[in-house]
């Protein structure tokens, strides 16, 4: 986002391509209050407080199991097959489930950190990417994700969760809260209990965040595995 500041106003855009969204605001009685646009198709209010306090919740407790519910679903891949979770491909192995879309920057960053895990790890783990796209039918959001693993060069799993809306993917995991952000990363151990769960993605260009994600991540699965 960039921005400008003019007397009372405040202005935030940005354009990726595939996103342009403004945010506006004024500053009255020591608070900010203003509108969030996201392209033609989104309006939400929002307000600010100062707080010298204030620190981000951990990514790892925004997202979490709320009953006991076993993990499974039923959906095709993008070679239009019954895909079933759990399976013999996952049995007695640590398997992380990624919830995320082609359209979503933040998950591209996180595709290519599992890429990198793939390579790694090998057989010892299974990744699963459950995708909630854009489009509107199925054929060309298969399409779309056979160009996305061909242009990140993914060799793991993608499965058609849905269309992109996160409570279209709450629906398919109700046993957790809630799905508050594209991506969201879920670890499950060996035994098909879910160990973590990740909400979130700071990628590279966050600098000392992204590392230590990596090294913390890479040493849970590493725990993981040898369990």
């Amino acid at each position: 986002l960039e921005g400008v500041v003019s007397s009372d106003s405040l202005y935030l855009s940005t354009f990726d391509g595939s996103h342009a969204f403004l945010f506006k605001a004024r500053y009255l009685r020591e608070k900010l209050a203003g509108v969030f646009l996201s392209g033609k198709h989104y309006t939400a209010q929002w307000t600010a407080v100062k707080n010298e306090k204030f620190e981000l919740a951990d990514p790892d407790s925004l997202t979490y199991l709320i009953n006991e519910s076993p993990l499974s679903f039923a959906l095709k891949n993008i070679d239009g097959e019954n895909y079933n979770y759990p399976n013999e491909s996952t049995k007695g192995k640590v398997t992380l489930i990624q919830i995320m879309g082609t359209w979503c920057p933040n998950c591209q960053d996180e595709s290519l950190y599992l890429r990198d895990l793939n390579l790694k790890y090998g057989d010892q783990i299974e990744i699963i990417a459950v995708t909630f796209e854009t489009q509107k039918d199925d054929y060309s959001k298969t399409l779309k994700l056979l160009k996305y693993k061909q242009a990140l060069n993914l060799d793991y799993t993608f499965l058609l969760g849905g269309n992109a809306c996160k409570s279209c993917a709450k629906e398919l995991f109700p046993m957790l809260n809630d799905i508050i952000s594209f991506p969201t990363l879920i670890f499950i151990d060996k035994e098909g209990h879910i160990r973590k769960i990740h909400t979130g993605f700071s990628g590279p260009g966050t600098g000392r965040y992204y590392s230590d994600f990596v090294s913390e991540t890479n040493s849970f699965i590493s725990m993981l595995i040898q369990e």
